[in-house]
């Protein structure tokens, strides 16, 4: 069976995200620096924000989505909020790229309170 290339690259890029998050902060520290921030990026975000408020389930502020996205696994994600985990996440990896590059003391508590309380932490691993 002949795997598209497309589809294969989805697969690997899946796993090594999936790999990184079960390695805690260091894992998602090097997630979020292969970020390439770009205006493609910057304006993906902005209008992410603004749609999640009007879509979301659930309606919370940007880092408490964003923070979310990390903690769950997918599904958890879609039960809450009845958004796609995968677009999220990877505005969210946009989201706290520009705030390591803008704050980095305020980046770095943010992650490492996300990643510090065990009993939050919902994804499966």
């Amino acid at each position: 069976m002949e795997i598209e290339p497309m589809f294969a690259t989805l697969l690997m890029e899946q796993e090594i995200i999936e790999e990184k998050l079960v390695q805690g902060i260091n894992g998602f520290e090097w997630l979020v620096l292969q970020v390439v921030v770009d205006q493609e990026r910057k304006e993906s975000l902005e209008t992410w924000e603004r749609l999640q408020i009007l879509a979301a389930k659930k309606k919370v502020n940007s880092l408490t989505l964003f923070s979310d996205a990390i903690r769950m696994d997918a599904e958890t994600f879609y039960n809450i909020y009845e958004l796609n985990w995968w677009m999220a996440f990877k505005e969210a990896l946009t989201y706290f790229s520009l705030m390591r590059l803008r704050n980095y003391n305020t980046y770095l508590d943010v992650i490492k309170s996300i990643f510090s309380n065990e009993l939050a932490l919902e994804r499966k691993g």
